[in-house]
């Protein structure tokens, strides 16, 4: 990726009973209302047992560099999948 350039990332998550799914910068939690500009979480029920979590960040910049983790629970566990942005 190069600043300037535009990313998204999907986690699909499934369960039985619904996992709740959020995104995660580092161990800081990227609201699904925020007031950066550039980075969007959107969080899109599919059916009864299935979420789509997307990350989009517009416009890289050099402060969006970082780990960035998706992850799920419910009741039963908790489950993470993480990625590098890097230049």
């Amino acid at each position: 990726m190069k600043f300037g350039d535009n990313f998204n990332a999907t986690c699909v998550v499934q369960g039985n009973p619904l996992p709740e799914v959020a995104w995660f910068k580092g161990a800081y939690p990227i609201s699904t209302v925020t007031d950066d500009a550039n980075v969007r979480v959107q969080i899109v029920t599919v059916d009864k047992t299935t979420r789509h979590a997307i990350l989009e960040i517009t416009g890289l910049l050099i402060l969006d560099n970082g780990d960035y983790s998706c992850r799920a629970s419910n009741t039963l566990g908790t489950a993470s999948s993480t990625l590098q942005l890097r230049e």
